[in-house]
């Protein structure tokens, strides 16, 4: 699979036709990467000590989708657990 995200820091993007059909691929992934930022910065934001059940399925489903793994609820009981997956979401979308 094409590393788009690595491909936009070097400035790829900037010289390559806009009707070949990479570019395009860049387009959707674009747009589903934003989208996907989008929904995680409205999760941060109404994080509290607390985590609602519907912030908590987003984050696992996010987490599957940009981690390549099945879709898992892990352990509400695993505190460590849920800080590390909101950390590495932190990290790969804002």
């Amino acid at each position: 699979m094409v590393n788009f995200k690595e491909l936009e820091e070097q400035g790829y993007f900037i010289t390559i036709d806009k009707r070949s059909k990479q570019y395009k691929e860049y387009k959707k992934w674009k747009a589903k990467e934003s989208e996907d930022t989008i929904i995680w910065r409205a999760v941060t934001e109404r994080l509290t000590s607390t985590m609602s059940r519907a912030d908590f399925k987003i984050m696992c489903e996010l987490h599957a989708k940009h981690f390549d793994h099945k879709y898992k609820e892990i352990c509400t009981c695993s505190k460590r657990t849920i800080r590390q997956w909101i950390s590495e979401l932190n990290n790969k979308l804002l």
